[in-house]
Parts: C-alpha cells; structure tokens; sequence
C-alpha cells in the first residue's frame, strides 16, 4: 500500500504545481490538501500550500502551513522562508525578520531570503509592522482575576508578539510563592513504571498502610479518592457524567473502551478531554451558560498552524467516536466535531503540564499531565525569574520566583531545559511551541 500512496501524493503534487505556475490558486490549494491526506507527513506539501495561499495573500492560513511545515522539518531553510513571507504578509515584522534570520542560517546563500530580510529590516525602522496583542473580554477579565485573588500577579496584555502574561502587581523577593494554580483536569500518566496507589482526582500519593487516611470509594464504580472532599468536587465537576454505574463495566461500556483504547495507544489526552466535556455538560445543566461553560478551555493560549500529528497509534477519529459513544450531548454539539476535537487536542499539547508527584522529597515520583487555567499564561523565557513544580502531594503547581521581581514586570517559565545552547532551544521550542524564542538571552546570542 505504501508505494501506491506515495504515488498518489506524488501525482497531485505535480498537479498542484501546474495549477500554481498557471497561477491556479485556488485548484493548487486544493490539489496539495489531497496530497497531505495521502501524505501527511511530507513538509513539501505544506510548504507548497503556504506559496498558494500567499499567492490569495491569505496569510493566515499561509502561516498555519509554514508553521506545520517547519515543525516537520525543522533545519529545512524554505519552511522557514515560508514562515517569514506569511509574517512579512501579515506586517509581523519583528517575527518575520528573526524567521529570515533562521532561514539563512540553515542556507546562507538563499537569494530570496537575503533580499526579503533587507526589506523587512526597514520595514521594522518604519515602524509599519503591528504585532497580535490578544487582549481579554471581560468575561475572561472576571473568570482570571477570580482564579488569581489572593496572589500578587494578574493577567494582561503583555505587548510585543507575546500576546498575554503573567505580570506582578507589587515588588517581589526570592523564594516567594507568586500562584498557585490547580488544574482545571489532571492524570496520571500511562508511561509511570511504578504502580501507585493515587487519589482519581487530585493524585494525591496514599500510603499502603491504610491507617489513618481519609480514602473513599465512589459508591457506585468504587473509584478510589482519597478523601470525601475529592469525591464530592470529582462527582459536581465530572464524576457524575462520567461514573459507569457499577465497579465492573463490561468490555462494550463506552468509558471501558476509551480506557482501553488510551491504555493501548499509551496516551492520557482522551480521557482528559472526556473530563473536560463531562465538566462543560455538568455546567450547563447546573445552569451555566454553554459559552461560560467552555471559556475556562477556550481562551486557553493556542497557535495556528499546530496540527495535531496522527502519529504513535493515535487515530483522532477513531477517539472522537468513542467519546462521543460516551458523552454525546447535542446542547454542546459543535464539540464534538472533529474539527474541533483537533482545536482542543492542540490546546492541550501546548499548554498541558507534565509534573512529578511525590509524597517525601527523594521518591520515585508519579509523573502526571494537568490543564492549568492560570498557568497557561506564563509565557516562556530562557532566562527565566520563576520556577514551577508541584510540592504538595497532588496535582495543584506552584510558581516560585527565583529572583527578584519588580512590580509590573512580566513572570516568565521555561518550558524546555534553559541550560541548552541556543541552537537546541530555539529548535525545541519551535518543534513543541511553535513559536521562534525572542527573549534577550536568545537575541544576544548566548
């Protein structure tokens, strides 16, 4: 089958690239999407659509196709090209030149690149360029001033091509705890060796001596939790939609296939994303309207162009179809589409964090995965003022600052090793973040 597929692709490449030099825009366009669907994994492809979408200066979609075309083939100088005609198109010029910058350092004798930068370059000292400063609604305003009350932070507009941050609101010292931000889901993760005994909710490590702990069962599946407390917010958050009924579901339950469907694949994200429904349908029925039901999830950071690779066994339909097995509820319909069952899928790839658990310092932790509301929006810095980790024997994170911060400066994470050389950072975070790092500790080089 795989010759014949790659012919396939092949064949309606040569078609697309016909339609492009008669400049057939819109047939191109089309004739490159048949090609990645038979070959989804060939950067050609995408670089190829972006040309034709630029061509329609759609540069949107133009820079979403960049975008998935370097994240495939990252020391390739024309994705990276590509990237910088669709920020040039879209007056990011500060982006575009460090994406001209990156192009050539992978071929310095790209003659389109040297010439674009030129003209970038005096774009950015016209000062013609605007960067995409995503400022909140009110209602995002309300829901993150609730989740950060009582901590010396709020979350704003942070200016250049950041988009939102965390940002301190009164003088910092070392060591001070600036949030702490507990998970809107949270798992354990299939990849742990060690077999531990842990809260359904909170992941709270317990003890095997049962003496003297708090643990419960949910009365009808016999979930564990490792008090009433997390029963009771399990059961008003999801627990409800989600609860099978009985301790032994048989094989043909939904939620019995999702799990072996997870357990297979080794992957926590559809169960998550199943809690993350079962919460939005137990809002709406307690009253919630649907759209204050799913902005929690929705005005989560994301990327355009971050297409979530059906790779490692993953089937993206096939997950849908088993939770829409599960939960289907057609007051919140659009959902579950795939469509948007790829929206969600790539909030979480970018945002979701991955923690270790442990109930004593120096033990074998239990690596978990959590959508935190409110750290979602530290942005990431090579050099960062704030560390982050979990220290309480559950799933909730604290951001500790490493140094001193002054007031209404900006709190900054990393989200990869920061002691790598530059090289290395800037292709991870491109690879996982989608974005090129534009801290200072990058621009100097170092």
């Amino acid at each position: 089958l795989l010759p014949s597929m790659t012919e396939s692709s092949d064949s309606l490449k040569q078609k697309g690239n016909e339609a492009f030099a008669n400049k057939k825009y819109a047939e191109s366009i089309s004739l490159y999407s048949k090609a990645i669907d038979a070959d989804p994994s060939n950067h050609v492809l995408f670089s190829n659509r972006s040309a034709s979408h630029e061509a329609r200066e759609d540069y949107e979609n133009a820079l979403s196709d960049a975008m998935r075309c370097v994240s495939l083939k990252y020391d390739w100088a024309k994705g990276h090209y590509r990237k910088a005609r669709a920020l040039l198109g879209r007056k990011r010029y500060e982006e575009a030149w460090h994406a001209y910058t990156e192009c050539l350092s992978f071929d310095p004798n790209f003659q389109e690149a040297k010439t674009d930068i030129k003209i970038c370059a005096k774009l950015m000292k016209s000062g013609r360029g605007h960067h995409q400063i995503v400022s909140l609604s009110k209602e995002e305003e309300v829901l993150l001033s609730t989740l950060t009350t009582g901590y010396p932070v709020e979350i704003k507009s942070v200016g250049s091509s950041k988009g939102r941050g965390v940002v301190t609101t009164r003088d910092i010292v070392p060591g001070e705890t600036l949030l702490v931000s507990v998970p809107y889901v949270s798992c354990v993760l299939y990849e742990n060796k060690t077999p531990f005994t842990t809260c359904a909710h909170c992941i709270h490590i317990m003890s095997d001596d049962k003496e003297g702990d708090h643990r419960t069962q949910c009365p009808q599946c016999h979930e564990l939790y490792c008090n009433s407390s997390c029963l009771e917010e399990a059961y008003a958050q999801y627990h409800r939609k989600l609860c099978p009924g009985t301790p032994s579901p048989g094989q043909d339950h939904p939620l019995a296939k999702l799990r072996a469907h997870c357990q297979t694949t080794q992957n926590e994200y559809p169960l998550m994303i199943a809690r993350i429904l079962a919460r939005i349908i137990q809002d709406i029925e307690a009253g919630v309207h649907p759209d204050d039901a799913y902005r929690p999830v929705g005005m989560l950071p994301c990327v355009g162009g971050f297409d979530v690779p059906e790779s490692q066994g993953r089937s993206l339909a096939a997950e849908l179809a088993l939770i829409k097995e599960l939960l289907y509820d057609p007051r919140i319909g659009p959902l579950f589409s795939l469509e948007k069952y790829k929206r969600i899928n790539t909030k979480f790839m970018l945002n979701a964090f991955r923690i270790d658990i442990r109930r004593s310092e120096g033990d074998t932790p239990c690596r978990a995965r959590c959508l935190l509301v409110t750290g979602s929006f530290f942005n990431h810095s090579c050099d960062p003022n704030v560390d982050w980790s979990s220290r309480t024997n559950d799933h909730r994170v604290s951001y500790i600052a490493t140094r001193a911060i002054r007031s209404g400066s900006e709190a900054c994470i990393s989200y990869i090793d920061h002691t790598e050389k530059r090289a290395v950072r800037r292709k991870r975070l491109a690879e996982a973040y989608m974005f090129d790092c534009l801290c200072p500790k990058c621009d100097a080089g170092q």
